[in-house]
């Protein structure tokens, strides 16, 4: 039973930084960060939302971006 819950909730994890990407598509930034913030909060060293992260700080319509 327990080896079942861990593996749902390690899949919840994988699909969130994904959501992410699918909003930094749809250039929803204001959701995205939220997302990539939350996932990096329970997993820091998560690639993809540290990519993400990345993506978003780089991109010219987000009003917060950053080249350094």
């Amino acid at each position: 039973m327990y080896n079942l819950y861990l593996l749902l909730s390690i899949n919840g994890f994988a699909q969130n930084p994904k959501k992410g990407m699918n909003k930094l598509d749809k250039k929803d930034f204001s959701e995205a960060k939220s997302i990539f913030d939350e996932v990096l909060k329970e997993e820091p060293e998560n690639i993809l939302a540290i990519y993400g992260m990345s993506i978003l700080f780089s991109s010219e319509g987000y009003q917060d971006k950053d080249f350094f």
